[in-house]
């Protein structure tokens, strides 16, 4: 079974809450999985 970190996407993180979730990742050894350009605000 695989995990992985979830967060939605970026335009609802801040920077350090992205940087967070890349560093809980890499601590972790799990992935992250983020919706980008999902919607037209992510551009």
């Amino acid at each position: 079974m695989n995990a992985s970190l979830g967060p939605c996407t970026p335009r609802l993180l801040s920077p350090s809450q992205v940087k967070y979730v890349i560093k809980l990742a890499a601590e972790l050894g799990v992935g992250i999985h983020m919706h980008v350009g999902e919607v037209p605000e992510d551009a």
